[in-house]
């Protein structure tokens, strides 16, 4: 199929992720000795890469990267750029979101809960402590990883978007507009995340961190995390 979009946001994003004055205030030898620091703890705890999983360490080191930062008094070198790279995440919203098809008023009253092949299932008091009032619309997305693990019978997460999808029309009947996609186009996900009312991460969803960071003022993200699940633990 032709038509199917599956524009990346790498494709919307602007070349230049950091502007030139938050890219003075980063120390290179302290960002060459993080990656050495890091890729080091990274061969120790997983010495053989696991599909879906990201790496965080560069970005909230822990360990012994984290103890030579604070007994140098210096910042996560994130600290220095991250203005640059929200300001560019909302700008792939802006400059992709009308090419998206994103339901109707899901900016004002919205809720997207995405899921990838890591995500892990959550309590529904969660969601109904999160969705305080009725939305006008629910969408579920699970990631092009997420159906690949499917097919491969490595991860449940296509049956986890479905039982979610049936809870929700479950608690809201016919007041809320509930819908379940497969969504290859990240432009598209991480503008419509970013833009919408709600935003919800479950534990272990990595797709859905960098919107969450991004999202539109006056927007919520709600991350949850799980100790037992390390792909996206202590990201937030």
């Amino acid at each position: 199929n032709t038509q199917y979009d599956y524009t990346t946001a790498q494709q919307v994003l602007t070349e230049n992720l950091i502007s030139a004055q938050d890219a003075d205030d980063v120390s290179v030898g302290l960002v060459e000795s993080l990656c050495h620091g890091c890729i080091s703890h990274h061969n120790q705890v997983q010495p053989k890469p696991i599909g879906g999983l990201t790496h965080h360490c560069f970005l909230f080191p822990g360990g012994q990267s984290a103890n030579v930062l604070r007994e140098n008094r210096q910042e996560l070198p994130l600290s220095s750029i991250l203005s640059s790279f929200v300001d560019r995440l909302r700008h792939l919203t802006e400059d992709w979101n009308d090419a998206t098809d994103a339901l109707d008023f899901e900016d004002e009253s919205g809720v997207i809960v995405a899921l990838d092949e890591k995500s892990s299932y959550m309590e529904t008091a969660y969601y109904d402590r999160v969705i305080t009032t009725t939305p006008t619309s629910i969408q579920i997305f699970a990631s092009v990883s997420c159906a690949v693990a499917s097919v491969q019978r490595t991860s449940d997460c296509i049956e986890h978007g479905r039982s979610l999808k049936a809870y929700f029309k479950r608690r809201f009947a016919k007041s809320t507009y509930v819908r379940y996609d497969v969504v290859a186009s990240t432009a598209t996900s991480f503008s419509r995340m970013m833009s919408s009312s709600i935003l919800i991460c479950p534990p272990g969803t990595v797709m859905c961190l960098l919107p969450a960071l991004g999202k539109l003022a006056g927007k919520k993200a709600y991350v949850a995390e799980d100790g037992s699940k390390p792909a996206t633990f202590h990201w937030f």
